[in-house]
């Protein structure tokens, strides 16, 4: 008696979950399409800054969507921002996109999916973001740079090259990195109690 009352709630529970799952590989699948779209639309504004390029990249992008998701009844990109400004960052690229597809349940509940979602990059035009050269006093400052030997999994401190703890392997394999001093002490590490982590004059 339990097992004819619970056995068709459990059937129904997992072809819901099926179609669940179905549902939001469909909607990966075009979130992913779209981050890869954008990415070739932002490099290619390197040597193509003008707007005359958005109809080209709607028509190839809808083309796209399509093809991978033959059970979409319609795709749009609905707008499509290229190489504008917001606030203090230049170069943006934004799209938006709208989705319709129909849910198949196998029991035959069938449902109408609206997926919509915005995307924004930052286009690769060849400008910098609040970047100053240094002024000559900023650059004799600096020094001699120094480098120094970190280990981010087993450790805080930082060392000198020579140091008999560089040497040493963890794990079979060598996991350190090389930085300048002062890079090291901007992270939070400090210097060997050992080598001193500076003094390699």
């Amino acid at each position: 008696m339990e097992a004819a009352l619970t056995l068709p709630v459990f059937v129904v529970c997992v072809t819901a979950l099926a179609l669940i799952v179905n549902i939001i590989a469909i909607c990966e699948n075009i979130c992913f399409a779209a981050a890869e779209e954008l990415h070739e639309i932002s490099l290619a504004s390197y040597w193509e800054q003008t707007e005359t390029v958005i109809p080209v990249y709607d028509f190839i992008f809808e083309e796209r969507i399509y093809e991978e998701n033959p059970r979409l009844t319609q795709f749009k990109v609905t707008n499509l921002d290229y190489l504008y400004s917001d606030g203090n960052i230049d170069d943006l690229i934004g799209i938006s996109t709208r989705a319709d597809f129909t849910a198949e349940h196998p029991l035959g509940i069938n449902g109408r999916i609206r997926f919509e979602q915005e995307l924004t990059a930052r286009g690769f035009t060849g400008t910098r973001q609040s970047g100053r050269p240094l002024t000559e006093a900023e650059f004799q400052q600096s020094g001699i740079s120094r480098t120094v030997v970190v280990f981010p999994k087993f450790g805080i401190r930082y060392h000198i090259p020579e140091c008999r703890y560089v040497r040493q392997e963890y794990e079979g394999k060598e996991c350190r990195l090389e930085m300048e001093a002062e890079d090291a002490e901007r992270k939070g590490y400090t210097p060997c109690q050992i080598c001193g982590g500076l003094n390699n004059e």
